[in-house]
């Protein structure tokens, strides 16, 4: 059984708005614990992090949000059931929302499941469907694919709504490096000035390279840049857009440690 525990500072260099006038910046922290058992045919893995984000317009006529909080429950279980065939699931518990707003106002939830074949040791396959709910909006189902790909004793590519490569740089874990591209959608629920209650939507794509030094086997230090290659933010309410704005490809700087016990 392991159990980290882990802080991260984030920050979003300024980036035009598109099409308006003024940049968008962003400075990220939070903190995460987590917990990992590993049996010869089951596997659990869970978390909980928090992660507070002070957004900053400048050169603008108003500030449509500020201060987001957010906290999230992660949960995944992998199960062997005969041979090469084995099950899967996973699910996501999320609150999100601005300063002056309820965190439970701004609920959303994932769950998803299914088959996992096992090709090899070092190459498995993962299919099923996931169901996810959406503030303002009516849920969704959609079909997951997955693979997980031990490639030689340095590199290995993990796909799961998007794609990580992994170089391990001495072979033996100490240091690893990652570039990594994914869909990232987040809601918040937000109530600017004297209008009703709404979510923000923020839909991105972030690439991420990182650099992961093991400490002693007991801790951690990453460093990672990453390049937001599209975002858009944008107001709904009913099922209704009122509105949305793109921001231009930014560079954003983290810097994440932890511990494990």
């Amino acid at each position: 059984m392991l159990m980290p525990v882990s802080g991260f500072v984030d920050y979003r260099l300024p980036a035009d708005i598109s099409g308006k006038a003024g940049k968008l910046s962003a400075v990220s922290a939070g903190a995460a614990v987590a917990a990992r058992y590993v049996g010869e045919e089951t596997t659990v893995y869970g978390s909980f992090d928090y992660r507070f984000t002070h957004y900053y317009f400048k050169d603008t006529v108003e500030t449509p949000f500020r201060d987001m909080n957010a906290l999230r429950w992660y949960l995944r279980g992998e199960q062997q059931v005969s041979g090469p065939w084995g099950v899967f699931f996973d699910g996501t518990l999320r609150l999100a929302a601005d300063a002056d707003t309820e965190l439970d106002e701004g609920l959303t939830g994932r769950a998803g499941g299914g088959v996992k074949f096992l090709w090899s040791r070092n190459l498995s396959f993962y299919a099923g469907a996931q169901a996810f709910t959406r503030l303002e909006r009516d849920p969704m189902i959609l079909p997951f694919f997955g693979l997980d790909w031990r490639i030689s004793r340095r590199w290995s590519v993990q796909c799961s709504n998007g794609i990580n490569v992994v170089y391990d740089v001495w072979g033996d874990g100490t240091l690893r490096l990652d570039l990594g591209c994914a869909f990232s959608p987040t809601d918040y629920r937000v109530v600017p000035g004297d209008a009703g209650k709404r979510a923000l939507e923020i839909r991105e794509v972030p690439l991420t390279f990182s650099a992961t030094q093991e400490l002693w086997r007991r801790g951690y230090v990453r460093a990672a840049i990453t390049g937001v290659l599209w975002s858009n933010y944008k107001f709904r309410a009913d099922d209704e857009s009122l509105g949305d704005f793109d921001v231009n490809p930014a560079l954003s700087f983290s810097l994440e440690a932890g511990i494990r016990f």
